[in-house]
C-alpha cells in the first residue's frame, strides 16, 4: 500500500540502503530499504525525472496514523477512515520517523561525473596458460596493463583499484619468470598532474584483494574503503594464501580506517551514477564498476572478470579463480549488462582497451 506525496511534504530521518536497476541506462527511481530488516521503506525519483512525487510504504505505519487518509484503487475511492485528520493544502503532511529511514536529500542538479584512467603498472606474462585452466594459450606470452581509475562525482573523488605497489617502481621485467610486474609511475604522481591532493580522495573501491589492485591503497589512509564482503572476510581470516595479502590494506583490516564490506551491488553515491557490481568467482567478493557519464554514456570496468580479450569468446577461467561456476555466471552478467546498456566495456588489464577512454590527463565525461 503506497502513499504518493510531494517530497517537499515529507521529512525522513535515519538511514536506509538504496537499490537502483543497473540494467536500465537511466532508471527513473531509487528504492530505499532498511539495511537491518530488509523492508522497503519508500522510493524516490532520480534527479533526471520530475521531483514532484515519491512513494511511501504505508504498511509500516500503525492504522491510527492513517486515519483521515483516503484510499484509492485504480482511481476509485475504496475506503475512508472516519477519524478527523489534519490536512494541509488538501493533503495530510506525513512525518516519517520509523527509526531507520534515510535523510532525504533536497532535489538538486545532478553532480557532474568525470572518469580518468591512471597508469598503475604492467605485468609481462611469459606463460599465458597461467590464465587458463584448460591450457588454451600454450606457448603464448602477453603484457597486461595495470589500470586504476579516478572518478570525480561533484566535489568528491573516488579511486577504483590502486595498482601495483610502489616498491615495483622501475623494476626490470624478466623474460623467464612466469609473471614479471613493473611500475612506471605512482598514483600520487598522476594525481599531482591533475592538481588533486591525496587527502581529497574520500573513497577507494577495490575490485578484489590481489596485490596488483591493492598495492598503493595505503597512500590514502583517510579514505573509506569499499570492498566485497567475501574478500574482506578472507583478508581478516588470514586464510587466503599468497593471493590474499592483507598488508596493503592494513589500515582498514586493523580497524584503524573506515571500511565497508559490500554485499551485492552498491550504489556508491546514491544516484545511480557509480555502482559497484557483484561479480564473484575470481575472488569471493569480486566486483566490477558501472560509471554513467553524461556524454560518453555508461562505462563498465571489468575488474578481473577477464584479463584480456581472448578470454571473452573462450569463456576463459584462470586456475587461481576461487569459484569456476561463479566466474562463468559473472562473465555472462557483465556481457549482458554491456549489451543491454550499450555500454563501453573495458577489460582493465587489456592493453587494447586503454584507448577506449581519453589519454591521461584528459577525462571522460
Amino acid at each position: 500500500m503506497w502513499g504518493y506525496l510531494n517530497p517537499a511534504d515529507v521529512t525522513i530521518e535515519g538511514e536506509t540502503r538504496i537499490y537502483t536497476r543497473v540494467d536500465r541506462e537511466r532508471p527513473s527511481l531509487r528504492a530505499h530499504f532498511c539495511g537491518i530488516r530488509g523492508s522497503t521503506t519508500h522510493w524516490s525519483p532520480m534527479l533526471h525525472v520530475p521531483q514532484d512525487r515519491m512513494g511511501i510504504n504505508m504498511r509500516l505505519f500503525p492504522a491510527s496514523a492513517l486515519f483521515g487518509i483516503e484510499m484509492h484503487y485504480r482511481g476509485r475511492l475504496v475506503n475512508r477512515f472516519q477519524a478527523r485528520a489534519e490536512r494541509e493544502n488538501g493533503m495530510k503532511r506525513v512525518i516519517l520517523g520509523i527509526g531507520a529511514l534515510m535523510a532525504l536529500a533536497a532535489a538538486a542538479p545532478a553532480p557532474e561525473v568525470k572518469l580518468w584512467r591512471l597508469d598503475c603498472g604492467s605485468v609481462r606474462v611469459n606463460d599465458l596458460n597461467a590464465f587458463s585452466d584448460t591450457l588454451a594459450y600454450t606457448g603464448q606470452t602477453k603484457t597486461l596493463v595495470g589500470s586504476c581509475y579516478l572518478i570525480r562525482h561533484g566535489d568528491s573523488y573516488m579511486l577504483w583499484d590502486t595498482g601495483l605497489p610502489e616498491a615495483m617502481l622501475g623494476a626490470k621485467t624478466s623474460a623467464t619468470d612466469a609473471m614479471s610486474p613493473t611500475l612506471a609511475r605512482t598514483i600520487t604522481d598522476q594525481l599531482a598532474m591533475l592538481k588533486v591532493d591525496p587527502a581529497q580522495i574520500t573513497l577507494i573501491g577495490i575490485s578484489h584483494y590481489h596485490f596488483d589492485h591493492t598495492g598503493q591503497a595505503a597512500r590514502f589512509p583517510r579514505a573509506k574503503l569499499l570492498i566485497g564482503q567475501g574478500d574482506l572476510d578472507t583478508l581478516r581470516s588470514g586464510k587466503g594464501g599468497g593471493f590474499a595479502d592483507p598488508k596493503p590494506l592494513a589500515p582498514w583490516i586493523s580497524g584503524g580506517a573506515p571500511v565497508e564490506g559490500v554485499t551485492g551491488d552498491r550504489d556508491v553515491f546514491g544516484d545511480g551514477s557509480v555502482v559497484m557490481l557483484d561479480l564473484p568467482g575470481h575472488t569471493p567478493g569480486h566486483h566490477g564498476l558501472l560509471v554513467r557519464l553524461a556524454h560518453k554514456g555508461p562505462v563498465l570496468l571489468s575488474g578481473d572478470t577477464w584479463h584480456f580479450t581472448e578470454q571473452v569468446a573462450r569463456h576463459g577461467i584462470p586456475p587461481f579463480n576461487t569459484n569456476r561456476a561463479d566466474s562463468l555466471a559473472s562473465e555472462d552478467r557483465l556481457e549482458t549488462l554491456a549489451r543491454n546498456l550499450k555500454a563501453t566495456l573495458i577489460i582493465q588489464h587489456e592493453a587494447a582497451d586503454v584507448a577506449k577512454l581519453p589519454a591521461f590527463p584528459t577525462a571522460a565525461d
